[in-house]
Order: C-alpha cells, then sequence, then structure tokens
C-alpha cells in the first residue's frame, strides 16, 4: 500500500507499532516497574505476579488471592465463597482426595499452610522449602483450576462449616459484628458475612460452587505472590510455564456490585449488647458512621486515612479533649480510639473509647461522647492549620516510610501488605500510597469530613457486663437504645433478606451448561524426597558488660531492624500461685514508664518511631524488648534500660495494668475454650510448681500491687541472673557503651546464678469432665490430656514428630471420613512437667468423635499413616518410615520461620538461655529430630498417647451435653 502523506504515514506506523506491542503481550508477561523491593508482571491471560526477592532464610512464601469473599456475595450464595475454600482443600486433578492433599502438604515440608474468606478477597497460602517452588507453584495452580467437587466430600465439608456458622451464633463478638454491619448496610447485609448463613450453606449445591468458580477464580481476577529465597527470573520462567494455560472462559474480571447507602440511619440509631466477657468496672462505646468504599470513591481513601493519622497520635487535640471531658470517665488518652478501615464497598469511619465506672449514667455518657466527637474533638483537629502544614506531611510521610521498613523485614511481610491493597483497589494503589498521604490537603480532610460524618446519623453502640447492664436494664430502655441479642442481630433471620429459588436455579442451570473441566493442569517433575539441613549454630559472639553482665550478639543485617532485649533468670521461682503474673506485670510497667521517661513521653516516642517496647514472661525467666529501626535505636536504649533499673508505677499506667488484667481474666472465664484450659490446668497442676503461672489469674489479682511489684524488683536486679541479647545491623562496641552506663553499674551480689531444673512429671487420670457454657451451645471443644516427656527427655524429638503425624491422621479420619469437627489435631506439650493432648475444636458430631478418635489412634499406633484414598473410597495406607523424612523436613522449615525476624531471633536465643542455659539448645534439637527412628516414633506413642493414664475434659452447650458418647 502506498502512503500519500506524512500525517497517514505516522499514523500507520503507530498501527503497526501497536499490533507489534500486542502481540508481545500475547507472548510474554508484562513488566511493571515497582518502588518497593517487588517484581510485577501480567500475563497474557490476565494474572497479576509478584515477586520479592529476600535470602534471609531458605524459605518460599506462595499466596493466591481472588477478588471475591464477602463483597460479592449475594442472598442467594451468602457462605459460599467460605465452603470454596475449604473444598479446594478437598482434592483436584493432581491430588485427588483430601488426604493426597494433606500428603502433597507434608511431602513439600510445608510448616504451614492456610486459606481465608474475608469481606474482600479469598486467598491462599503457605510457606515452603526454597527447593520445593515448582511443586509450590503446581500445588496451587492444581487446587485453584480444578478442584474436584465431589459430592459426597461437599456434604460432609458443609456439616463442618455449619458447624462453624453454629458456634458463631453464640459467641459475644460474632453477635455484636453482625448485629452493627446488618444494621450499617440494611440494603444488602450479607456482603458484609463472609461466614454466610446456616440455611444457605446448608442448601447449597456443587452446582453453585461450579458458577463460582467460572465467574471468580478466573486469571484476571486472581492474582499470585512469590517471596522469599527465590531468583526472580527463574521464578517468572515456573509461573509463565504453570499458571500461563490458566482461561478466563471468556469472562471478564467482574464489576464492582451497587453501592450501599451511605446514610443507613434516618436519626442516630442506639444499641447496648450485655457481654459476659467484658469486665465489671470497663464499658465500650463506639459511634460508627458509613465511610469511603474504594470501589466508588477511591480519592477519599487518602484524606480519611490522613486524618485518622492525626486522630491517633496520642498527643492529638482529639484525644486529648475527650480524655479531659470528667463526664465520659476516660482514665487516658489510650483508651481512645479512631478507626477508617479501607475496604472495596464496606467503608465505615469508627470514634471509640474505653470507659470506666460503668455504673454511672452509662447511657447517657455514650450521647455525650456522639456529641463531644461531633462538636469539640473533631472540630479541634480540622481547625488546627498546623496539622496541615508541609512539615507535619512530612513528618507523615517519614512515618509511613518506617512502617514499610517494619513490613519489608520479610518478604512475606512485604507481599501481605501488597495483597490487602491489591484486593481493595490496585498495586498501583499500594506503590503511590505514601506520594498521596503526603499530599493530602486541609481542605480534603474537610470535604470527606462534610461528606461523610457532618449532618450524617451514626449508630452508638454500648458493650457492657451482663450484670451492670441489668441493674441499668431500664437507663437503656429510656435513652432508646435497642438491646442487641443473637435474634436481633443475624440478617438471615429477616425473611426480607430470604435467598430467591429462582435465582439459585438460573445459577445452577448456567454452570450446569456452561462448566468445563480444565485439562491443561501442569504435573511437576518428580523429585526425589529432600533431605534439609539443619540450621547451623548461630553465629553468636559472646561479650560483657564492665560489671560482667554478658552480652550475645548476633549480626543479621537483613533488615534496618535492631532488638536489644534484657533478660532476667527465675521467672516463676520468684513468685507463688498467689502472685501469678507478678513479674509479667512489672515488666509491663517497665516497658510503659520510669522516672527519666514518663509515660507520656513513651506514648509519643513510640507513636513517632514505631519502636516498641514489650515484656514476655518464660516460666523460667522474663525478658524485656526494644525493637527499633536503626536511625532511632540509640534514642530509644535509655529509654529501654531506665524503665529495667526505675520504673516509676505511675498511677495512670497502674490503673490501665489493673483494667487490663480484669479484662483479661473476666473474659478467660466466659470463654468456653479458655474456661476449659483454665479448669483442666487447675486439676493437674495443683500442689505442683506449674501451678504459679507467669500470666495473671482470678486468684492473684489481689497480688498485683505496686508494693509487690516494689519488693519483686528488688529481687530481680540481680547481675548474676541478668544477660542482654542484642541483634541487628548495629555494631556492639556503641550499644555496649550505652549499657555500661546503666546496666552495667549493677554491683554483684555474689549469689549463685538462677539454673533451670526438672520438675516432677504431672499426673493425669480420672472420669471425663463435662463443662458447659451459653456460649458453647451448638457446639463443644473437646480435649483428651495425658502426661508426656519432658522437653529435656530423650522422648521429646519422637515425640514432636509423632505428634505431628498423628495430627495428620487425625484430620483423614476424625475431620475428613467422619465429619466430627471443624480441626482436629494433636499437641506435645514442651515444658518440663509437659501435658499432652489430643483435641477437637467446635465439635459437630458428639455421638461418634470417640470411635473416630479411637480409629485414628490405632492407625497412627500401628504405623499406618494415610496416603490417599482407592477408587473404593477406602484408606491407602503408607508406612511412617515412607514418610519420616517429610516430618522432619516440615520440623525443620518451622525453626527457619521462627527466625525470620530480629525480634524473633532475639526471642529464640533469649529463650534458649533461659529455659536450657544452652545458646544452641533449639538447634541440638533439630539434630534429635533428624535422629529420630520409626521405632522411636512407634515407642513413643504407645508409651504416651495409648500407655499413659488420661482424662477427657470437653466443654458444651447444654444441648450437645446429653448426646456426648465416650463409648
Amino acid at each position: 500500500m502506498k502512503v500519500k502523506n506524512a500525517k497517514l504515514k505516522s499514523l500507520l506506523f503507530l498501527s503497526v507499532a501497536f499490533v507489534a506491542v500486542l502481540i508481545c503481550a500475547l507472548v510474554f508477561a508484562c513488566k511493571k516497574k515497582t518502588s518497593y523491593n517487588i517484581d510485577e508482571y501480567v500475563l497474557p491471560n490476565g494474572l497479576s505476579v509478584f515477586f520479592s526477592e529476600n535470602h534471609s532464610t531458605p524459605l518460599v512464601y506462595i499466596e493466591i488471592a481472588v477478588k471475591a469473599g464477602g463483597v460479592t456475595q449475594s442472598a442467594e450464595d451468602a457462605g459460599l465463597f467460605h465452603l470454596y475454600e475449604h473444598m479446594m482443600f478437598k482434592g483436584n486433578s493432581l491430588y485427588k482426595d483430601a488426604a493426597s492433599v494433606q500428603r502433597a502438604l507434608d511431602d513439600m515440608g510445608c510448616p504451614e499452610w492456610n486459606g481465608s474468606t474475608g469481606l474482600n478477597c479469598v486467598n491462599y497460602f503457605f510457606t515452603i522449602p526454597s527447593d520445593q517452588l515448582e511443586n509450590g507453584l503446581a500445588f496451587w495452580n492444581a487446587a485453584i483450576r480444578s478442584p474436584l467437587m465431589d459430592e459426597s466430600e461437599f456434604e460432609k465439608e458443609k456439616k463442618v462449616v455449619l458447624s462453624e456458622i453454629q458456634g458463631g451464633i453464640v459467641e459475644p463478638s460474632s453477635i455484636f459484628r453482625e448485629y452493627l454491619l446488618s444494621n450499617i448496610f440494611p440494603d444488602e447485609p450479607y456482603r458484609l458475612s463472609p461466614g454466610g448463613s446456616f440455611d444457605v450453606v446448608k442448601d447449597a449445591s456443587v452446582l453453585q460452587l461450579r458458577a463460582i468458580q467460572n465467574k471468580y477464580y478466573i486469571p484476571k481476577n486472581a492474582a499470585l505472590f512469590v517471596g522469599g529465597d527465590i531468583n526472580k527470573k527463574e521464578a517468572l520462567k515456573l509461573v509463565k510455564k504453570i499458571f500461563g494455560t490458566w482461561s478466563n472462559n471468556g469472562n471478564e474480571a467482574p464489576l464492582p456490585g451497587k453501592q450501599q447507602s451511605l446514610d443507613p440511619f434516618p436519626s442516630v440509631k442506639y444499641a447496648v449488647m450485655p457481654n459476659d466477657e467484658m469486665s465489671l468496672s470497663l464499658a465500650s462505646i463506639e459511634v460508627d458512621f458509613r465511610g469511603a468504599d474504594s470501589d466508588f470513591a477511591l480519592k477519599d481513601t487518602y484524606p480519611l486515612d490522613y486524618m485518622l493519622h492525626l486522630l491517633n497520635d496520642p498527643d492529638s487535640s482529639f484525644k486529648k479533649q475527650l480524655s479531659d471531658d470528667q463526664r465520659l470517665f476516660i482514665p487516658d488518652s489510650e483508651y481512645i480510639y479512631s478507626g477508617y478501615y479501607t475496604s472495596r464497598a464496606s467503608g465505615m469511619i469508627s470514634f471509640g473509647a474505653t470507659v470506666v465506672e460503668p455504673e454511672q449514667n452509662l447511657a447517657v455518657r455514650a450521647k455525650v461522647f456522639l456529641d463531644d466527637v461531633l462538636q469539640n474533638a473533631l472540630p479541634s483537629v480540622l481547625n488546627d492549620d498546623s496539622l496541615f502544614s508541609s512539615e507535619k506531611r512530612n513528618k507523615i510521610a517519614q512515618k509511613l516510610s518506617d512502617d514499610d521498613t517494619w513490613h519489608c523485614q520479610t518478604a512475606t511481610g512485604l507481599l501481605n501488605q501488597l495483597r490487602f491493597w491489591w484486593t481493595v483497589a490496585d498495586s498501583d494503589y499500594f506503590y503511590s500510597y505514601n506520594k498521596k498521604i503526603a499530599s493530602v490537603k486541609k481542605e480534603d480532610v474537610k470535604r470527606v469530613v462534610e461528606k461523610y460524618i457532618q449532618g450524617k446519623n451514626p449508630i452508638v453502640t454500648v458493650l457492657v457486663n451482663t450484670e451492670v447492664y441489668q441493674a441499668h436494664k431500664d437507663e437503656f430502655e429510656a435513652a432508646g437504645f435497642e438491646t442487641i441479642s443473637a435474634e436481633n442481630a443475624f440478617w438471615w433471620n429477616n425473611s426480607k433478606y430470604a435467598p430467591d429459588k429462582n435465582l439459585i436455579a438460573k445459577e445452577e442451570e448456567f454452570a450446569k451448561n456452561n462448566f468445563s473441566s480444565d485439562e491443561n493442569i501442569y504435573e511437576p517433575q518428580k523429585k526425589e524426597d529432600s533431605s534439609y539441613e539443619i540450621q547451623s549454630e548461630m553465629d553468636v559472639k559472646k561479650l560483657a558488660l564492665k560489671n560482667g553482665i554478658p552480652v550475645y550478639y548476633k549480626k543479621q543485617n537483613s533488615s534496618r531492624i535492631n532488638s536489644v532485649a534484657i533478660a532476667v533468670r527465675g521467672g516463676i521461682s520468684h513468685l507463688t500461685p498467689q502472685t501469678s503474673g507478678l513479674e509479667d506485670s512489672l515488666f509491663t510497667v517497665m516497658s510503659a514508664c520510669s522516672e527519666k521517661y514518663d509515660y507520656a513521653y513513651h506514648k509519643t516516642f513510640e507513636f513517632e518511631t514505631g519502636s516498641a517496647l514489650t515484656a514476655s514472661a518464660l516460666r523460667d525467666g522474663t525478658v524485656l524488648s526494644l525493637t527499633a529501626i536503626d536511625k532511632y535505636l540509640h534514642d530509644a536504649l535509655p529509654v529501654l534500660t531506665d524503665g529495667f533499673l526505675n520504673p516509676s508505677y505511675e498511677d495512670v499506667v497502674m490503673t490501665t495494668i489493673d483494667n487490663s488484667l480484669k479484662q483479661k481474666v473476666q473474659s478467660m472465664l466466659n470463654d468456653p475454650q479458655s474456661i476449659l484450659g483454665y479448669e483442666a490446668g487447675n486439676s493437674f497442676y495443683k500442689n505442683h510448681p506449674y501451678q504459679t503461672k507467669t500470666s495473671v489469674r482470678p486468684e492473684s489479682l489481689e497480688s498485683i500491687t505496686v508494693q509487690n511489684m516494689k519488693k519483686l524488683h528488688k529481687e530481680i536486679l540481680k547481675s548474676e541472673n541478668i544477660f542482654v541479647v542484642i541483634v541487628g545491623n548495629e555494631s556492639p562496641k556503641k550499644i555496649i557503651a550505652e549499657l555500661n552506663k546503666t546496666l552495667g553499674t549493677l554491683e554483684p551480689s555474689g549469689e549463685k546464678p538462677y539454673e533451670p531444673s526438672d520438675v516432677p512429671p504431672v499426673k493425669i487420670s480420672g472420669e471425663p469432665v463435662i463443662l458447659t457454657h451459653p456460649a458453647a451451645q451448638g457446639t463443644g471443644y473437646v480435649s483428651r490430656f495425658f502426661a508426656g516427656p519432658s522437653v529435656t527427655s530423650p522422648d521429646f524429638a519422637a515425640a514432636e514428630l509423632a505428634s505431628s503425624m498423628y495430627s495428620t491422621v487425625m484430620f483423614n479420619v476424625v475431620r475428613e471420613h467422619y465429619g466430627v469437627c471443624y480441626t482436629p489435631g494433636s499437641f506435645n506439650g514442651s515444658g518440663r512437667a509437659s501435658v499432652c493432648e489430643e483435641y477437637l475444636f467446635k465439635l459437630s458430631n458428639p455421638e461418634i468423635f470417640v470411635k473416630a478418635m479411637d480409629e485414628a489412634r490405632s492407625y497412627m499406633a500401628d504405623g499406618r499413616l494415610i496416603e490417599s484414598l482407592d477408587s473404593n473410597g477406602e484408606y491407602v495406607f503408607a508406612s511412617i518410615k515412607d514418610r519420616l523424612q517429610s516430618y522432619k523436613n516440615k520440623y525443620i522449615n518451622s525453626t527457619y520461620a521462627s527466625a525470620s525476624t530480629t525480634g524473633s531471633v532475639a526471642s529464640n536465643i533469649a529463650g534458649n538461655l533461659i529455659s536450657f542455659n544452652d545458646l544452641a539448645f533449639d538447634r541440638k534439637l533439630d539434630e534429635r529430630i533428624m535422629a529420630v527412628t520409626e521405632q522411636d516414633i512407634l515407642e513413643v506413642f504407645k508409651k504416651y498417647w495409648i500407655e499413659e493414664e488420661s482424662q477427657w475434659w470437653i466443654m458444651a452447650g447444654e444441648d450437645l451435653k446429653p448426646l456426648i458418647k465416650f463409648q
């Protein structure tokens, strides 16, 4: 063709260039430049792929996410995305049944795996050894593209999911959440309910799940995240080869649904929920407005987030205004919170506070709180020009950059952040977020406040202890408060939202006529079983302060985060059962205030720098830890050491600790699982050294006093029992020089250092104990307890592997075959007086659980591990010897996973020294694990799981109690 003029020629050239680009797009993945340690590609089929390379541990994190879940639900399929998530693990074209899926995970040495269904996405993830990358990618490829959806398996899994829904109906947190969301989103409340409706799940069909698969489980609506010990170029080649044939079935990514009302209330709505888990001395007040949805008003999310940065500053006028209002009874600004959670179609703006003296005019105070927020506290921020200056914006931008430093410690952390933002918006939102926040102006914030808050009617809710509520019920009723209960909380109880059976039939018909199985599933190359090397002993230098206090230094350059931990040996040896939790509370004071750095300074410093001072208590010692970015480390060190040496016991701190401990005890005594553990532990450890606990107990609340803390503080300040752990990229010289000014001045006492020692084994036997609680209605929690090997016993390593193997057998038999519960498993205790356990979480079949557990135990005792199912549905078994190496690999890889951050490394070192006085105890345990034989496991399982005396403990609802059978 002859071109007649230059303009036409240039147009022709552009057309040819466009075609060339299009052809390239069909052949190659397109790469996007990013400002993070992330490479992003889009495959020709539309699948977004993200890589992050981090070689700190020999592990790889793989996650695949689909933009689905609550946000895409209708009244007809509410809960089916969650059910679909479960069916992903029930077999596919590569792994024909749940047992084979479990076998594949074990063979990869996978230390952790899971899936979740949320408001904005459904995601599936695991961590595997880096040499299993191909197998890991092939696993998720087969799972997401070719789930079998076997009818019999489907019916069994429905029962499991239904038991989960049933349990939520009586859980206070579920009741409150469902009530709140169904009121704020009355148009389509089912889009805020990923767990879904009991009846919808009960009546669900496989065809409905196939319709979901056809529409949502397509590459244009999904993203793959791969990070850790990878070569990005090689990983991309594998991803193209494995996922490149995934078809969209002719579909585009689903469009957003209709936006729900931004003004759901004709007037302010008030509601109160009596809750046994609330402390008698506390209550919660919350005000919730509809907020911006990222699907419909993405630009509004930035000023709302900026506003939240301002409101959550501990020194903000917003918090000061509310905490200074004597009418509200708010002890401190830390009792006040604000929230805006970016979401596709469920944006909410929250203002809340925990208040004391709930018996004092609480209904009136809730209304005062609302008025104070709107009339005083919020305007005090909006009218302060300094909060919108370039200096303030730069400060916020710096804080966001610091947050990124924390997230980037691991590839998993970074990719989790990216996945969240990809889910609610896209990856560009994540990359540009800090810059967009830093460009927010005052008028932007005022605009969103006018749009979502001013002139809008919120819902005001109060959570209060049931006893207090009953005493003041008339006051709430007179003030116009509706009482929240299970009867009015759940949207599916309202016939307005009844599913349309005609729509269900159409979906099923469409799925029947349009679904075709995927024939292009990649099969990974067969590999011989890998045997992973245990972690070598850490290169830790032993140094010392000038007074002889040991300092253990581990250089770690994988991030800019540093951790410094001050550890004190002794733990519960300093305490009695009646003072349980005292040392933990003392160290909490140390982390909160001191003579030189008061509570107010701590709040501001930690907020502005992201530095964290935390306390952690073990049986044989307690640790005060500082974790900080390198540039803040030397400013933070004096805060750490002065807290340790000179805690100041400020009234506000002691009040907060007292309130926190009372709330913890109240919650424990009203949560079914916690009650079970508490009562069983009291029985097993009566008159035993472990009757004393590291955490507070109901019987020790009265002992957590300033006087007792001061006395204990004097006891623990003995240099012979103190050591320091430093992990990070900083030179130890500067840190030790700083520590010598403080810790180094402690004079040796001349006493013999504390040494951890063995304690008598625990004795467990007796008739079954069945407890009941209203919050367990419709379900149950089952434990069979028995004494296990001490962590120092030669049996311990074999028991760890036996417990892991047996948990898999239980999963296949108890859950998959009999459908007895939501999650079964076995736990090998790790103390010196170890308690082992077989447990069933959320029991759904109380009549045959013993039979199912006996069957699982018999397979394990015979050395038969379940491999898969044959064509008749019968178990195919493997021997322990065949599978032993994969379970050893799982254990070894879990130790790598537990040492991925500077904080976790410091914690491991401190724990080794406190509990075993052996820096390399965990590595030596790895060696013991690798030496375990098949015979060792059979002998250990017989000795403890079979022959050791045991006792059943069960927490159930009154409705289930008569159905429980022990034979």
